[in-house]
């Protein structure tokens, strides 16, 4: 399964194997070990999509008419 995030800083904490977290971070530890568990199995797959090209903020966030026909062609969606 592929994931698309446009948070670069999400992508390269779980790709990363740094053990050290700050203050940010430290709260992510299990989580992010789950998710590398995840990759390293070729369970999922992460990748960086642009935030205009984030088909999930169709259904998420209050968009301009032309974002919302953008995506809609993204999503290969007819109305």
């Amino acid at each position: 399964m592929t994931i698309y995030c446009n948070n670069q800083g999400a992508i390269k904490t779980v790709k990363s194997n740094k053990t050290t977290f700050n203050t940010c971070t430290k709260h992510l530890d299990l989580h992010k070990d789950f998710v590398q568990c995840y990759i390293q199995n070729n369970y999922i797959d992460v990748h960086y999509v642009q935030t205009e090209n984030q088909a999930a903020d169709i259904l998420t966030k209050a968009l301009h008419v032309l974002q919302i026909k953008h995506l809609i062609n993204l999503i290969e969606l007819s109305l």
